[in-house]
């Protein structure tokens, strides 16, 4: 049997570093975009979104290596599905890859028009 031990910590450190990595004030997840109320469930459903499509590209990527080999099993499968699923969610609640604030300012971005057009 392989026992695989995580360090929760290191873990969660890579959405900091990325968060880190990115430069300061430039329209982040959360902030206030073009004059619309921050709705915070918006932004957390834009995080998990995130959070999931990083997990598909963490397994898409895996999928790609040999199957056989001394650490192939399929406890080490479960193992890594469940550290990619964990990696993909602290990478989002940092600034993650920018998918998040992408879509969350796409949404307020229309929000903001259909409220300007239905002033008129």
């Amino acid at each position: 049997m392989v026992r695989i031990t995580v360090d929760t910590v290191t873990v969660h450190g890579v959405g900091r570093s990325l968060a880190d990595a990115a430069p300061r004030g430039v329209g982040t997840v959360g902030s206030d975009a073009g004059g619309c109320v921050d709705d915070p469930r918006l932004t957390q459903a834009c995080r998990e979104f995130e959070a999931i499509f990083i997990e598909t590209v963490f397994k898409s990527a895996r999928a790609g290596l040999p199957k056989d080999g001394l650490f192939s099993s399929h406890e080490q499968e479960i193992v890594s599905g469940m550290l990619d699923a964990e990696m993909a969610r602290a990478m989002s609640q940092g600034r993650g890859i920018g998918l998040a604030e992408f879509i969350r300012s796409d949404i307020m971005g229309r929000e903001k028009r259909v409220k300007t057009n239905a002033a008129r």
